[in-house]
């Protein structure tokens, strides 16, 4: 005997399984398995699951949601119903806390304190409400321009280049100054 533990396979995917759900006695996902595979999934909001608690592969459901559109839109109700429930579980018990029980090593109850809210139920409330996830908005406003010069032109280059030009600029805006105090008197 080995001394290695291997962990057990899951049922589900083992090539037995993959088999029978491949053709499981001719399992037709007519609306009544639908209506079962339904009710197993408002349970505990886990597609694969429901698949194998009804005998289907995986492939047949995403086949049914992506083409009969009143299946999938009972799933993502059924969905949606499982998680406001969950929202409102977590809810009353970050406001009213749970009892957590405390034992001697006689096992005899020694105490009892109120515990609240949990890192695990703020996730699970996060996912299941996404008004409770954290927002970032950046918004940001750019003014102002860019002067792109080429590789080549050395800063001397450029002002025997440029400098007339930027006079001309420069005269022109204050002849248009001169101009409106002119109208402004």
């Amino acid at each position: 005997m080995s001394n290695s533990i291997k962990p057990p396979v899951p049922t589900f995917h083992t090539p037995e399984s993959r088999a029978r759900f491949r053709n499981p006695g001719n399992v037709k996902f007519d609306d009544a398995l639908k209506e079962k595979f339904l009710q197993y999934l408002s349970e505990h909001g886990k597609s694969a699951l429901a698949c194998q608690e009804v005998g289907i592969d995986p492939s047949t459901y995403h086949r049914h949601i992506k083409n009969d559109p009143e299946f999938a839109e009972a799933v993502e109700e059924t969905i949606g119903i499982l998680n406001a429930k969950r929202a409102l579980q977590i809810e009353q018990e970050a406001l009213k806390g749970t009892i957590r029980q405390q034992f001697n090593g006689r096992g005899e109850l020694v105490g009892e304190t109120v515990v609240y809210e949990t890192k695990l139920r703020e996730m699970i409330l996060k996912k299941s409400d996404p008004s409770y996830r954290e927002t970032i908005s950046v918004d940001t406003t750019v003014r102002g321009g860019c002067l792109v010069l080429p590789a080549v032109v050395s800063p001397s280059d450029w002002e025997q280049q440029y400098t007339p030009i930027i006079k001309e600029i420069q005269r022109e805006q204050q002849k248009q100054l001169e101009e409106g105090r002119g109208e402004d008197e």
